[in-house]
């Protein structure tokens, strides 16, 4: 979910307020107040609706894919396009936008919303992906903004692909409430009939990416439908007689699969299945159940709770959601993991020290909703405790493992050549001293690798999956708190891969870089990430741009001075480069920024460069806010005991919804928000001398223009 529905539903209501004063015992008093928008006078006008006669996307004769150019205007801040749809089409349709966040709506032939998208295309572009068309007809798309009143150029893709929702009627295989798998010489079947207790053999191919099966159902009448792959995420959907979606479900049969559980059918008539994946662009043979009642459920056996030795494997049965708990015997210094993996449920395992403290929780670090916790390290000697749980609320088998792991050393500058079996993985120590930069990579040609720096406790400092391009792991540069023992995990990312991987630890070389002074590198075969070093102070606002022309692709991490990642970003910038906008530096020291190509070679530009505040010592200052830079700053030297308030004003902008933080140093002073307000006050008192920052930013993401005044 992103930061701007997080917003939203923080936001619901007329009027929402926060204050958070800073932590300590005798931190001052925050006051905050907000002026409601009156409803008699708006500060903006209304945003016009879409226009009412749709533009035709699809002419007659043109090949059934379109794209359009367009531009959204304060006059009109949406489009509407229409196109003719078919049963069994499948539409992909893609909004990008370089001047606000984009934002999709399909609707149908009868005017009901069918879909919505905000940033599926990534870079706040939106892209309604792979939907079937329920019913024949003239649909439309409608094309805005996030904020709803954002103004600028706007490219509309539409790409259409016709599959045969029909095919030849199965013959069918009468079978109890109970799931029968398909004897294997029947052929997969492409859509047609299912009548109540039968189980199909299924598959989907590139050209046809949903099948439908069609059954006559009674009002009243309770269905359990369920599809399973073991080659792709499987989705239901149930639509009634007209094509409209009644229910539909992703995950709820366990290990991606899908099932939609005692549904009661509204009316005498036919009805629907749709089977497709979760994602597009997949193939693959499925299993499909239509069944009248229920699924019956296994009868547990009784091998819950209990003992675990190390390498024993112990299958059991969860039947409600007080799960179940086993222990073990473990010794100072043993690294042990333990893995839950089950077909049934979304496994959550804990570890409990021998006085009940909890070392480690975990939900689905063994891929496929399973868990493990591990490697740990055991700080001493006595009875420890697992506790599996559901993380769903669905029950059923599951298998526990607990596995002994051994740790091997890995020196600094020393790169290890090894190999993984299937539900393992393998830890390494090093002598760390305080201070140290240090980079772990992690790479393999035959999975998805994963990787953790622990401290000596098993701790977790740092962890990752994908950073060092492709599937391959880096954990990095990361500045090591102490002197001692450190240990590096790795496995990979999902438990049923294996094979082998490569592990490299490294002091990371540093490049000194100056603000405002560009840096550039070429990135090739030998050279994949850059490590840049500038001192910055506390309440510094910074900016980081990265230039490459379209020569490779990068992204671009920042680390504070106590190691601790502050910002990211992959593709914020032009093209394929990233940027980091607008950042205030908490702490004063050493900062360390890692630029890395996400594959390729090419050269590319750094530049660092400290960005003046806009002082309040100066008088009130004016902030622009929009859905592409939406944060601002502003500062004033406080002084310590002092009393202050400040007034944010909304100027301009429909639905804006101000936020402010106020900070001095690494302290909260103060936080507050509001909807549909013209003016936002907070009133504290500053804790010491110094540079007090205030950051602006606007929940609904809207285009506002904001005024704020300090008065002491």
């Amino acid at each position: 979910m992103s930061l701007k529905w997080l917003g939203t539903f923080a936001l619901l209501g007329l009027l929402v307020l926060l204050v958070i004063p800073a932590a300590a015992n005798d931190a001052p008093q925050v006051l905050t107040t907000a002026t409601l928008a009156p409803t008699e006078a708006p500060v903006t006008q209304a945003t016009p609706a879409a226009p009412s006669t749709p533009i035709p996307l699809l002419q007659p004769g043109s090949p059934p894919n379109a794209t359009v150019n367009g531009t959204l205007t304060t006059a009109a801040p949406s489009a509407v396009y229409s196109f003719p749809g078919s049963l069994g089409q499948i539409v992909d349709i893609t909004l990008i936008s370089t001047d606000f966040d984009a934002y999709l709506e399909l609707r149908g032939p009868d005017g009901a919303s069918l879909a919505t998208d905000d940033d599926s295309a990534g870079s706040l572009n939106a892209r309604i992906q792979s939907f079937a068309l329920p019913v024949a007809g003239q649909y439309e798309i409608q094309v805005g903004s996030f904020a709803g009143n954002a103004q600028g150029d706007y490219n509309l893709l539409l790409m259409v692909a016709t599959v045969d929702p029909m095919g030849p009627t199965p013959t069918p295989t009468p079978a109890p409430l109970e799931p029968t798998p398909a004897p294997a010489t029947v052929e997969p079947t492409i859509g047609g009939a299912i009548s109540m207790g039968d189980t199909l053999a299924g598959a989907l191919t590139l050209d046809a990416q949903t099948q439908t099966y069609t059954f006559s159902g009674e009002s009243g009448q309770v269905v359990t439908i369920e599809a399973t792959s073991e080659q792709f995420d499987v989705f239901l959907t149930l639509n009634d007689g007209a094509g409209l979606v009644l229910m539909s479900d992703d995950d709820s049969a366990g290990n991606l699969n899908a099932r939609i559980s005692e549904f009661r059918l509204p009316v005498n008539g036919d009805y629907s299945i749709v089977v497709s994946s979760f994602s597009s662009g997949v193939a693959g043979e499925f299993m499909l159940s239509l069944l009248q009642g229920g699924i019956v459920q296994p009868t547990p056996v009784p091998t819950s709770d209990g003992t675990l030795s190390i390498g024993q494997s112990v299958d059991g049965i969860i039947s409600d959601s007080s799960g179940v708990r086993y222990t073990f015997a473990g010794e100072t210094g043993q690294s042990v993991s333990i893995t839950a993996i089950s077909e049934a449920f979304d496994t959550y395992l804990s570890l409990l020290a021998p006085d009940g403290s909890e070392l480690a929780t975990d939900d689905d670090s063994a891929g496929n909703l399973d868990s493990r916790i591990g490697p740990v390290t055991l700080a001493s000697s006595g009875t420890y405790t697992v506790l599996l749980t559901s993380f769903d609320s669905s029950f059923g088998a599951y298998t526990i493992t607990l596995s002994a792991i051994e740790v091997r050393p890995i020196e600094m500058t020393q790169t290890i050549e090894d190999s993984l079996e299937i539900n393992t993985s393998a830890a390494y120590t090093f002598t760390g001293e305080a201070g140290d930069v240090i980079t772990a990579h992690m790479s393999s040609p035959d999975f998805d690798t994963y990787i953790v720096l622990a401290d000596s406790t098993g701790l977790s400092l740092a962890e990752n999956d994908d950073a060092g391009g492709g599937t391959n792991s880096m954990i990095g540069p990361y500045t090591l708190p102490y002197s001692g023992q450190y240990q590096i995990n790795v496995r990979s990312y999902d438990s049923t891969a294996f094979g082998s991987y490569t592990l490299s630890l490294e002091r990371a070389a540093l490049l000194d870089i100056a603000f405002d002074e560009p840096q550039t590198t070429t990135f090739d075969a030998e050279n994949s990430a850059f490590f840049y070093r500038f001192n910055g102070e506390m309440g510094d606002v910074i900016n980081v741009v990265v230039m490459s022309n379209g020569s490779v692709d990068t992204s671009l991490k920042l680390n504070g001075p106590d190691g601790y990642e502050l910002s990211s970003d992959d593709d914020g910038g032009p093209g394929f480069d990233p940027e980091l906008f607008k950042i205030v530096l908490s702490q004063s020291g050493a900062y360390i920024l890692a630029l890395q190509s996400n594959g390729g070679s090419g050269s590319t530009q750094i530049t660092v460069s400290r960005q003046p505040t806009l002082s309040l010592d100066d008088g009130t200052q004016i902030v622009s806010l929009s859905d592409k830079q939406y944060q601002g700053v502003v500062s004033f030297e406080g002084r310590a005991g002092e009393e202050v308030q400040l007034a944010v004003r909304v100027l301009e902008g429909s639905g804006s919804a101000p936020n402010l933080t106020v900070t001095q140093g690494d302290t909260s002073l103060a936080t507050a928000y509001a909807t549909d307000v013209v003016l936002l006050t907070v009133a504290f008192t500053v804790p010491e001398d110094g540079r007090v920052n205030v950051q602006l930013s606007d929940y609904n993401y809207a285009t506002s223009t904001l005024e704020v005044t300090l008065t002491r």
